[in-house]
């Protein structure tokens, strides 16, 4: 199966952990990636899960995310999925 890369989810939510505080997760579309792996999210949510009893959030619209404070990026796996069934049957009609 066709792997998928970073280009192939634009517009798809990710959820991002980063270095300064990795119990915090960036939840937000992703808008654009430039040459160098920086990541550029709009309608981004800030989810802290420090404390189980009442998590935190809050919302911080559009962010650039420097490639060097990513720690992981994850997205839901059925959308992940659909996308690479999709990749892979549009690639299957190309001639």
């Amino acid at each position: 199966m066709e792997e998928l890369s970073l280009e192939d989810i634009v517009g798809n939510t990710l959820y991002v952990t980063v270095t300064y505080d990795e119990d915090i997760v960036l939840v937000g579309k992703l808008e654009a990636i430039d040459a160098q792996g920086n990541l550029l999210i709009n309608f981004v949510k800030e989810q802290s899960n420090k404390n189980q009893k009442s998590p935190h959030q809050r919302m911080l619209g559009l962010v650039s995310i420097p490639r060097d404070t990513i720690v992981s990026i994850r997205m839901e796996k059925d959308v992940l999925a659909k996308k690479q069934v999709l990749k892979q049957d549009l690639l299957s009609k190309v001639i």
